[in-house]
């Protein structure tokens, strides 16, 4: 009868781990599930995070190009100011020169 007894105990005991163990693989599951949505929620996070990233990479690009851009807008407006510089004395000495010309005819006529 012990043995009897003994092997009910030890099926009450098994039923009772097996029953546990459906208990624990059940939390498993629930907390693999849990892990697997909050992995969705960080990868999705990270998508978005990548994007601005990428964005953000893109506008530097872009305003490095516009600097880059300004500064030669800017070197060809001094070169072209320099030539109107130069241009513009050239033009008043021909003034000059066309203004004593017509003195002298004057005077010497």
């Amino acid at each position: 009868m012990q043995m009897a007894n003994k092997g009910l105990s030890i099926n009450f005991t098994c039923i009772g781990d097996s029953a546990m163990m459906r208990g624990l693989r059940s939390e498993d599951r629930l907390r693999t599930k849990a892990l697997d949505q909050k992995c969705k929620v960080l990868e999705e996070e990270n998508e978005k995070l990548m994007e601005k990233v990428c964005e953000f990479e893109m506008r530097e690009r872009d305003e490095a190009d516009m600097a880059e851009t300004c500064r030669q807008l800017e070197k060809r407006i001094h070169e072209a100011e320099e030539r109107e510089s130069v241009y513009r004395a050239e033009c008043e000495l021909r003034i000059e020169t066309a203004r004593l010309e017509a003195e002298r005819k004057g005077n010497g006529e």
